[in-house]
């Protein structure tokens, strides 16, 4: 059995590396005490949920909206390819065009062009057509890209805030919190998308009818319109931690643990 089963080191190893997971693992109170003393985080969750919940509901209904809605069930393979491709594109321009611009700003105009795009995605899909729907739904996708790796900078700029208003090192725990989003995102849509096809009177097997169609469309249309712009509002009115704020925040600190070596 040599190499097959570890040894009493290897065993050892595994069980120090597990304890170490538990100990670093993020518990709900560990939230609520970084919450209270940093509203901020509380805005970026929100704000992060709103783009996840988002990309959640386009993966999740997408097949249903191609296939009952659209009826064009063939062209959903493609769809997935070229809004792939938008959001990768998306992604490799964001930080150039922050750097130009700002974080803020980028995630600005990133939801910005997301609400124009999903309403034209919306009303060309209950127009039936499905070429425009895509050619709307990759601006969505590459828009979105743009937004999303600043909104992850949000997270250690909310590090940054915190140790300067506490004088506690937070920044794991803070970082961390970059998986409650998704985790509450994959939750809702899990029972979002029963519910919607339930309400239409989606039953399998059986024709789809006219409501169910109108359904899905405005389903996975009005769901996200209204996420992009709950998060551009809080974005623009409640999130405060600008660029100039965030250098005079690192200076204290910096002074701080200099003075304190």
């Amino acid at each position: 059995t040599e190499g097959y089963e570890p040894t009493r080191a290897e065993l050892s190893a595994m069980s120090e590396k597990s304890e170490k997971k538990k100990a670093n693992r993020i518990s709900l109170m560990d939230i609520i005490t970084v919450i209270k003393s940093n509203a901020q985080i509380l805005w970026v969750i929100l704000i992060n949920t709103g783009t996840q919940l988002s990309l959640f509901v386009f993966s999740y209904m997408g097949v249903y909206l191609f296939e009952m809605s659209l009826g064009r069930s063939d062209l959903y393979a493609f769809y997935l390819t070229i809004t792939n491709v938008a959001a990768v594109i998306g992604s490799l321009l964001a930080n150039g065009i922050s750097k130009k611009l700002s974080v803020k700003k980028t995630i600005q105009m990133g939801l910005l062009i997301c609400i124009i795009a999903i309403i034209v995605a919306w009303r060309s899909a209950a127009s039936g057509q499905a070429v425009l729907f895509t050619t709307a739904m990759v601006i969505v996708q590459f828009a979105l890209a743009l937004a999303t790796p600043g909104i992850i900078t949000f997270y250690s700029n909310c590090a940054v805030f915190s140790e300067w208003k506490t004088g506690i090192d937070c920044t794991g725990t803070i970082m961390g919190l970059t998986g409650v989003p998704i985790k509450l995102s994959l939750t809702i849509v899990g029972i979002l998308v029963p519910a919607v096809l339930a309400s239409a009177g989606y039953i399998a097997g059986e024709a789809i009818t006219e409501t169910v169609k109108t359904s899905l469309i405005n389903s996975f249309a009005l769901i996200p319109l209204a996420l992009f712009v709950f998060s551009l509002l809080l974005v623009t009115f409640l999130y405060k931690l600008t660029q100039e704020k965030l250098d005079g925040y690192a200076g204290e600190i910096a002074q701080r643990r200099a003075e304190q070596s």
